[in-house]
C-alpha cells in the first residue's frame, strides 16, 4: 500500500501550463500516464508521493506547488477596448 496525498494536486495544471507543455509531453517526461495526469488535474485520483516527486521533477518545480490551490486569475474588464467610461 503507497502513501497518498489528499485527491488530484490542484496546482499540477497551473504548473503544467506555466511551461506551456501538454499532458502528453509531461507524461513523456514524467514517465506518469498521461490519464493519471488528467485525473489529477481534475482531482478525481489521490496522488501517490512517488508521482508527486516525478511530476515536479519534470516540471522543475517544488512538489509542494502541486498539492496548492492556485491564486484566482485576476478578473478582466467586462468593457470592450473601444467602450469608454462615461
Amino acid at each position: 500500500m503507497g502513501l497518498t496525498s489528499t485527491a488530484g494536486l490542484p496546482g499540477l495544471r497551473t504548473a503544467r501550463e506555466a511551461k506551456l507543455i501538454t499532458q502528453i509531453h509531461l507524461a513523456e517526461l514524467s514517465g506518469v500516464n498521461r490519464s493519471t495526469i488528467s485525473d489529477l488535474e481534475v482531482g478525481s485520483r489521490n496522488a501517490h508521493f512517488r508521482t508527486i516527486h516525478q511530476l515536479a521533477a519534470a516540471l522543475g518545480v517544488d512538489p509542494q506547488l502541486l498539492l496548492v490551490e492556485p491564486p484566482p486569475a485576476p478578473r478582466r474588464s467586462s468593457r470592450s477596448k473601444g467602450e469608454r467610461k462615461a
